[in-house]
């Protein structure tokens, strides 16, 4: 059995990406989930990738540039105007992307190991996917928050393995 990760992670509401004017009366909240750990030293299945969690709106750009966001995704979900299906196809269009990133990037990665180290990526990466499910998972019963809520965890979770398996894939 995989050991139990030992690192806290956080998950909460970042920022206003955009205000609209007054007349509309409301803002477009769009949250990052963000796993935030103190890992130090090569990432394993309970050492997830460190990225600093923002204290501040202003910071939550350059987190999402951190771990690959791309910037059409913030200028989706102001086109969105804070509709939930807006949203919701901005987060997966982006999701699409950020999977294949990872995909590409794992293949990359694979092709550089020995046997033994295939074998241990392989092994993690399973036990991440058990985790990022998990973790990101609506609920049993959930609403339209949670449900953009597990999406954005999604993309965020997934942009995160990817710049982790890229950073060990260009360190070699």
């Amino acid at each position: 059995m995989p050991p139990i990760p030992t690192r806290i992670w956080l998950r909460r509401p970042l920022s206003t990406l955009h205000t609209f004017p007054s007349s509309k009366k409301r803002n477009v909240l769009a949250s990052l989930s963000i796993a935030a750990t103190l890992a130090s030293g090569p990432c394993f299945a309970d050492q997830w990738p460190s990225h600093p969690l923002p204290a501040k709106s202003s910071e939550a750009v350059a987190y999402g540039r951190t771990i690959g966001l791309r910037p059409s995704l913030g200028a989706c979900l102001k086109d969105a105007e804070g509709t939930t299906p807006g949203i919701r196809d901005c987060l997966r269009d982006e999701h699409g992307f950020q999977d294949h990133r990872l995909n590409q990037t794992y293949k990359k990665l694979m092709g550089s190991l020995n046997e033994a180290d295939r074998k241990r990526l392989r092994e993690e990466e399973r036990r991440w996917i058990s985790f990022r499910d998990k973790f990101c998972a609506p609920g049993s019963e959930p609403g339209q928050g949670q449900e953009l809520e597990s999406d954005e965890c999604l993309v965020d979770q997934t942009a995160d393995r990817a710049t982790e398996l890229e950073s060990r894939l260009y360190r070699k």
